[in-house]
């Protein structure tokens, strides 16, 4: 997963109105993810596994607080974003709201869910701390035409569920090597306008997963981003 200059995109709001609460996860979120220099960002993707013993559940918590304190101020990260249980997550929320007022300051954090999330689900990873959550659109599986994701429900319900409880969804779009490939920048413009005329408002962020075409592939393809939708939205 990268994060170039090339992958967050914002646009106009429409239909919804922002809560107070997922306007300032906004703000942070795309503070964080910008790159007015054109530079690439560092915004790791952490996996955090729930143990099952006791023991181990309580030494992981004093492991992830390290962990926080590691990637604002030694990984100089812009953002992080984390995969694992809910209680992992407010531990790593946790620590970075300790950090108000220090340097390196506190960072924002995405959660990652393994799979799509009721609205009782958002509502709690809410309530942990995160300022974002990525939403995966055609269930994980590689986008093979902009129009798949209107009639994407989940896709579209997670989004417009994640706003409601607070937070930013974070569009995911799985694409091919090939696909990736052929896409140009008007391509990118009519999916970011595909987009937020589904929310109703302007994502903080676009992230796309290229899959490669075999094991064997060392690398893989980028979308084509204009430098114009570059600055304006963090890709």
């Amino acid at each position: 997963r990268l994060l170039y200059p090339f992958a967050i995109l914002s646009l106009p709001l429409a239909a919804l109105s922002l809560a107070p609460d997922a306007q300032l996860a906004r703000g942070r979120l795309f503070e964080s993810l910008s790159s007015p220099s054109g530079k690439m960002t560092l915004s790791p993707e952490m996996v955090i596994p729930e143990p099952s013993d006791p023991t181990a559940l309580l030494l992981q918590a004093t492991a992830v607080t390290k962990l926080s304190g590691m990637i604002r101020s030694q990984a100089k990260a812009n953002a992080a974003w984390i995969q694992g249980s809910t209680d992992a997550l407010k531990n790593f929320c946790k620590e970075q709201e300790n950090a108000l007022g220090n340097f390196p300051g506190p960072v924002p954090v995405v959660f990652c869910p393994s799979e799509g999330c009721t609205p009782e689900e958002l509502e709690v990873i809410a309530q942990a701390g995160a300022s974002g959550v990525l939403i995966t659109a055609c269930e994980g599986g590689e986008l093979a035409a902009i129009d798949d994701i209107k009639s994407d429900e989940s896709f579209i319900a997670g989004m417009k569920s994640a706003l409601e409880a607070g937070i930013q969804p974070i569009p995911e779009i799985v694409l091919g090597d090939a696909t990736a490939a052929s896409f140009n920048e008007d391509d990118i413009a009519s999916l970011v306008e595909t987009i937020t005329g589904i929310l109703g408002s302007e994502p903080a962020s676009l992230l796309f997963t290229i899959n490669p075409e075999n094991e064997e592939q060392a690398e893989v393809s980028l979308p084509k981003v204009s430098k114009a939708l570059g600055k304006k939205l963090p890709i």
